[in-house]
């Protein structure tokens, strides 16, 4: 199942894209460049970053920023111009090479296999077209007004206090598992002394009850009867009378 970008409906945005179709554009492009945006205009699949609108005639212009598809420039060749979109194309790959900043994950300046046309026209467009690259500046801080993207700043205190955060959550999440290993620990103490204290009692019990036993067996001892006297060697041995009944 295919899964859809969301797409931000925004009318002051839409505005504000649709100035491209009157940006004027100072530098011609080569006869390279034109053979190349030619290609693309006759290709099955749209160019990078570019989308044939409903009318059939108008290019919307549409990047990923702040969680969703927006439509960041709407330009509708000039009938004169025999349906040229190379407009849209310049300004495309301004757009991405501007915007690539603002990239959550992955973030890297796009080259040339990430453009329609090249790096190097992009930086060129971006330093030397002051109208379409002013409107991409108005659009930016229209996002970061919307705080649809951060500001270079924001995102930089964001990015810290994201930090602060982490190690904030991490020092939390080890003091909690050392309190449950000490509390097992102390679990594990008291047991083993409860059982030594019972062990001690039994055998306390058990010299108690010996010691019971010893003083009975002494308050209980009858001494041996005295025996006669022995006589001296040569002494005659004294007769006991016989008692006759």
């Amino acid at each position: 199942m295919e899964i859809k970008s969301r797409h931000a409906a925004d009318p002051d945005l839409n505005l504000m894209a649709k100035r491209l179709s009157t940006v004027r554009w100072l530098a011609p492009l080569t006869a390279e460049e034109e053979a190349a945006c030619l290609r693309l205009q006759k290709a099955e699949s749209p160019p990078r970053h570019l989308n044939l609108m409903l009318d059939y005639k108008t290019w919307a212009v549409r990047l990923y920023l702040g969680g969703a598809q927006r439509t960041i420039g709407m330009y509708k060749p000039p009938v004169a111009a025999g349906g040229d979109f190379s407009a849209a194309v310049r300004y495309a790959d301004m757009a991405k090479m501007m915007f690539w900043k603002y990239n959550i994950r992955g973030a890297h300046e796009p080259d040339d296999s990430e453009l329609n046309l090249t790096a190097l026209r992009a930086r060129q467009d971006l330093a030397g077209e002051p109208e379409a690259s002013g409107l991409l500046l108005d659009i930016e801080q229209y996002l970061i007004g919307i705080r649809a993207i951060l500001s270079p700043e924001e995102r930089e205190r964001k990015r810290k206090e994201d930090r602060a955060h982490q190690r904030r959550s991490t020092l939390t999440t080890v003091v909690a598992e050392t309190s449950v290993v000490t509390q097992e620990l102390l679990l594990r103490i008291e047991k083993r002394l409860a059982t030594q204290e019972e062990q001690l009692a039994r055998v306390n019990g058990f010299i108690e009850r010996l010691l019971m036993v010893r003083e009975q067996s002494a308050s209980a001892f009858i001494p041996p009867l005295d025996a006669p006297p022995v006589p001296a060697t040569g002494d005659p041995v004294p007769q006991q009378p016989i008692v006759t009944c």
